[in-house]
This record gives C-alpha cells, sequence and structure tokens, in this order.
C-alpha cells in the first residue's frame, strides 16, 4: 500500500522523515495519541504504527508527518523494492508497498 512519495518529502529539521501529505489520505489512519501529545498515523491495510502528524508543516495543509524511517521501504513506483537507495523514478513510500 503506497503511502507517502518522496516528491512530499521535505527537511523540518527534526531529524525525522517528514512529509507534506501521504500519498492518499485513505491510506492512512489518524488517532490521538495523548502520550506524544500529538495525531498518531497508522496504516489503514497493516495497522503498524508509522509515526505522527503534527499541525506545524508547510502550508497550504499545515500538516507534518514526521514517519519511523524503519516502518518504510523505499520503491519504484510499480516495481518491487530497489536495491539502490536513491531510485528514479521518485518511489513511493509504505511498509507493504505493492509491487
Amino acid at each position: 500500500l503506497p503511502l507517502f512519495s518522496t516528491d512530499d518529502m521535505y527537511e523540518s529539521g527534526t531529524g525525522w522523515p517528514s512529509f507534506k501529505r501521504p500519498v492518499d489520505p485513505s491510506h492512512v489512519l489518524k488517532r490521538p495519541d495523548p502520550n506524544a501529545g500529538a495525531t498518531e498515523v497508522l496504516c489503514a491495510r497493516s495497522l503498524a504504527h508509522l509515526g505522527h502528524v503534527f499541525g506545524d508543516g508547510p502550508a497550504p495543509a499545515r500538516e507534518r508527518y514526521c514517519i519511523n524511517a524503519g516502518a518504510l521501504t523505499r520503491v519504484r513506483v510499480g516495481a518491487g523494492p530497489s536495491p539502490n537507495p536513491n531510485p528514479s523514478p521518485e518511489p513511493v513510500l509504505g511498509p507493504d508497498a505493492e509491487r
């Protein structure tokens, strides 16, 4: 299930992979996480914890999806995982991206 695209990745200064938005909003679930003071982000298919979303991201949505790097697999669109850490075209990132 594709979750995030490197097209939407940006440097947030947090040290975490940060994204402006998911590839498709229906591919992620959000729920309050009172322990983190944020909103938890989960994969809609596997319910795996991906990270958190905060309201201090870039315009227009102002969302910063702060995602655990270990929860993501870099794959080319329409292909399996690539041995190249920076494949082209722009990869889609997700825990179980369709191959």
